[in-house]
């Protein structure tokens, strides 16, 4: 499996992933990625919600690597469902 850095993937430790992600303590650690509106994931209505709260009205990036069988078709479409309501 792939070998993710630190500061790049939203990701839970899994033991039985199939990607590592490296860590500076620990060294490689295993992990799946998680869909965008996963419960084990980030919160992403705190995190929108603070943002306007502080007057922020510009772009959102979504930065998510493809799951296993995701098409980046998929990853799209779910990004839009996810944040489309968020961000009205």
């Amino acid at each position: 499996g792939e070998v993710v850095d630190e500061d790049d993937a939203a990701l839970r430790i899994d033991p039985a992933g199939e990607h590592r992600f490296r860590t500076r303590a620990k060294g490689p650690v295993p992990l799946s990625y998680v869909a965008l509106d996963d419960s084990g994931g980030i919160a992403l209505p705190p995190l929108i919600d603070a943002l306007q709260e502080a007057g922020y009205d510009g772009w959102v990036s979504v930065h998510q690597p493809l799951r296993s069988a995701q098409s980046v078709k998929d990853a799209v479409d779910e990004a839009a469902r996810v944040f489309r309501p968020l961000i009205g």
